[in-house]
């Protein structure tokens, strides 16, 4: 498997190296779950007490170096930018690697117009109807349903602005998408693929029409999702939740299992106690917004 070099790195993203420049990386991970073989990045200090004890090498800003006790570093301005330089790299790494056909179960049912990419896996009783595109690397179980429409695997929202450039760089993708059984997907859904993790659906998830699930998004088991739901990157949601129609929820939180949330819904935080929720606010100047909800509060 081809691997990077720690020097290589660094020099494409402008950064500075402190320790075994001669590393070999040959993947970009999670903080939390980087290994000896593998790099990772600090956006901020709210991540250090994530940062896993047998990371490789990091990527973060010199303030916190100061406070990070892996040796091997690379040191850069802005390691988010660093990071979105540095997918770039091991995306073109990654297309070095061996292409394989899809494999697919028994009792295979696909419409017209589908694409399945490479080193796909598809289980037993699985039904694709028209125009459903399977990006490669993507997993999917047994007896699932996919109508039509439906995106699965494609990139995630991920662009990070270069200030010096006045200009976006796109951050790419480079987990995958796996879909557990009995999971029935409506039509012109789009689910995305992880950046660094992998997006997950569950046993036995029902997904309604028009459903956008972003990347790293974890779906817990006999979760149903009614349409036109927006579900914002790296949100967790539990077992057996109910989210009914035109429900919006912001990224990085967690829903505990068990909740419902009614239509129309807003959700801003994270939700761990198992209840009925509801709330949705006017669209007005967010100071007006703030203040409006520190006197219902009261």
């Amino acid at each position: 498997m081809p691997t990077l070099s720690l020097r290589d790195i660094a020099s494409s993203i402008e950064g500075e190296v402190k320790g075994n420049i001669d590393l070999s990386i040959r993947h970009l991970s999670e903080v939390h779950k980087c290994n000896s073989e593998q790099i990772c990045f600090i956006k901020d200090e709210g991540f250090i007490s994530k940062l896993s004890e047998d990371a490789g090498a990091v990527i973060l800003s010199p303030k916190i170096a100061k406070k990070v006790k892996i040796e091997n570093q690379i040191i850069v301005d802005d390691p988010y930018l660093g990071y979105a330089r540095a997918s770039k790299l091991f995306f073109d790494l990654s297309q070095s690697f061996e292409k394989t056909e899809p494999e697919i179960g028994k009792n295979f049912i696909s419409g017209e117009n589908v694409s399945i990419g490479h080193n796909c896996e598809i289980g037993k009783n699985v039904k694709i109807h028209d125009n459903v595109s399977i990006y490669p690397n993507t997993k999917i179980g047994d007896d699932v349903e996919i109508h039509s429409g439906s995106v699965i695997g494609s990139d995630g929202f991920g662009f990070v602005k270069d200030k010096n450039l006045d200009k976006w760089i796109k951050i790419y993708q480079l987990g995958s998408t796996i879909i557990e059984n009995d999971v029935e997907i409506g039509a012109n859904c789009t689910i995305d693929r992880g950046a660094l993790g992998n997006t997950h659906i569950a046993n036995g998830v029902k997904l309604d029409n028009q459903i956008h699930v972003a990347h790293n998004v974890i779906i817990g088991k006999n979760t149903v999702i009614a349409a036109q739901t927006a579900i914002a990157g790296s949100v967790k949601i539990g077992n057996n939740c109910q989210i009914a129609g035109h429900v919006s929820i912001v990224g990085h939180i967690e829903i505990c299992d068990g909740v419902i949330i009614l239509a129309k819904s807003f959700v801003t935080k994270s939700l761990l106690k198992p209840a009925v929720y509801s709330g949705v606010l006017k669209v007005q100047e967010h100071t007006k917004t703030l203040k409006l909800i520190a006197k219902l509060n009261r």
